[in-house]
């Protein structure tokens, strides 16, 4: 664990990599509110636009599939050392980062979208991640053009070698100036939980991404404060959940090849009335970095629209 009392023996048995990581991360360089943090939110995004094979399976899970291909390609490059062992520590925790007694979470996310006829990949880091963008994008063009499953279970995996692929940074996110009306359009379902079960319903919303960001935050050298303000502004507001839905789907372990993980998670429209100006830094930063568990699976995914 990153703990200000933590010892030298337990550092050098985690390793000199994961305890740099960990040390950075358990000690911010400065403080924000919750308004200002959208200012100071770097990001660094790889976009690759491939060929859409004829067959190709698509739908909100696209982005799970791209991501097992990029973590196995990340891993093969770590194999040989140098930087790319460097990036694989860094963005997918092998051994089990923790900050503050907590799994650290993985900074960045992963989105796939299939058009009429292209592929669109955007593998986005955050903050000082952005130092790894060349061997993150190495990993991103081997595996595409090594193949992705285009079917779930490893069915029917093809290459989709990139067309293009281009590298952006993005130094801040712009916030809305009001609102009154706010719908959360999910791309990719949302898992969100209460204790050990799936929440049925969108009400931990706003906590759960006040949990995502401050640990991103982290990321971005940073400590973010006010966010108990937004969470307890999001429970005077009035939800209208009609227009989501369960979805449930099965998908396959990396590590342990052949066993199947039975996930659910909300998909569909959310919409949010109310006095929104505490929860706007929030819901911007969320559409950048996706809401609920498992955001580094492109689970999570949406679109803010404000009136």
């Amino acid at each position: 664990m990153s703990t200000a009392g933590e010892t030298a023996a337990t550092a050098d048995a985690r390793g000199p990599a994961e305890a740099g990581l960990a040390a950075r991360l358990h000690r911010p360089v400065a403080a924000v509110e919750l308004a200002g943090l959208p200012r100071h939110w770097r990001r660094t995004m790889i976009r690759a636009v491939c060929h859409r094979p004829a067959d190709l399976e698509e739908g909100p899970l696209l982005a799970e599939r791209v991501r097992g291909a990029w973590g196995r390609s990340l891993m093969a490059l770590a194999a040989d050392g140098g930087p790319a062992d460097a990036a694989f520590t860094a963005l997918l925790h092998p051994r089990g980062l923790q900050v503050d007694g907590r799994d650290a979470v993985k900074p960045y996310v992963v989105r796939a979208e299939a058009r009429a006829d292209v592929v669109v990949v955007q593998l986005s880091l955050f903050g000082f991640a952005g130092r790894w963008a060349r061997e993150a994008a190495a990993a991103l063009e081997q595996a595409l053009a090594g193949g992705i499953d285009l079917r779930q279970g490893g069915r029917h995996v093809v290459p989709l070698p990139p067309l293009a692929m281009e590298a952006a940074r993005s130094e801040a996110v712009a916030v809305p100036d009001r609102a009154d009306l706010a719908v959360l359009d999910f791309g990719t379902p949302v898992h969100l939980h209460r204790g050990r079960r799936m929440a049925g319903s969108a009400d931990g919303l706003a906590a759960a991404l006040a949990r995502r960001v401050a640990a991103l935050a982290r990321w971005q050298d940073l400590d973010v404060t006010g966010l108990d303000v937004a969470v307890a502004q999001a429970g005077r507001l009035t939800y209208r959940q009609d227009a989501l839905y369960p979805v449930a789907w099965t998908r396959y372990s990396v590590r342990q090849p052949g066993r199947r993980i039975e996930m659910r998670g909300l998909a569909g429209r959310l919409v949010i009335e109310g006095n929104l100006a505490p929860l706007l830094p929030l819901l911007a930063l969320g559409e950048t970095c996706h809401a609920g568990l498992h955001c580094a699976l492109g689970l999570g995914q949406y679109r803010l629209i404000t009136v």
